[in-house]
């Protein structure tokens, strides 16, 4: 008995053995195995990264990404102009689209671009802006406020450094993984 699938779906072919129903004949394994010999349908696979599935969500957001390539992040911190190396990270990653800036959408935000960072779908650098964006809305947000007030009011308490409420401009960008990832979905 010869198969149809040219000895790619199961690593090698056994006359001899029974076949289980896959309908390509001539090896051993049952049906949902994805073996691709066209004998079954193939299951729809659910698309996950890391064994974890995304949201629709994240789904469209990482479509969208692919369309731009780019897109501006903040992280807003504490600095200290006694200590040069003194940074405290106070709220990031921080993404503004249009009005979208209250306390509560940027944690939403926060939370959905911090999560595809740790599946490693998403590149957070803040060390490279994107050239000719206007970074000024992120200065204008409720967090940003906040921070500043938080900076006045520690002001001349004892040992605290952080005098500088200021924020980090960056860019995101598609991981590998994440390109990979799109192009399984097209």
């Amino acid at each position: 008995m010869s198969c149809n699938c040219n000895g790619g779906c199961c690593g090698g072919h056994d006359e001899s053995k029974e076949t289980q129903g896959c309908g390509c004949g001539g090896h051993d394994h049952a049906h949902g195995e994805g073996c691709g010999c066209g004998g079954h349908e193939e299951a729809t696979p659910m698309y996950t990264y890391n064994q974890e599935p995304l949201s629709d969500a994240q789904k469209t957001f990482l479509q969208q990404m692919a369309q731009c390539c780019y897109l501006p992040v903040a992280r807003y911190v504490v600095k200290s102009s006694k200590e040069s190396d003194f940074q405290m990270g106070a709220f990031g990653p921080a993404f503004i689209q249009g009005d979208h800036h209250s306390r509560m959408e940027l944690e939403q935000v926060r939370l959905f671009l911090t999560e595809l960072e740790h599946l490693g779908l998403l590149s957070l650098d803040y060390d490279i802006p994107l050239d000719g964006y206007d970074y000024g809305i992120y200065g204008e947000s409720e967090v940003f406020t906040q921070l500043k007030e938080a900076v006045a009011d520690s002001q001349g308490k004892a040992g605290f450094l952080g005098d500088i409420a200021t924020y980090e401009e960056g860019s995101m960008a598609l991981t590998e993984a994440a390109m990979d990832l799109l192009g399984n979905w097209l």
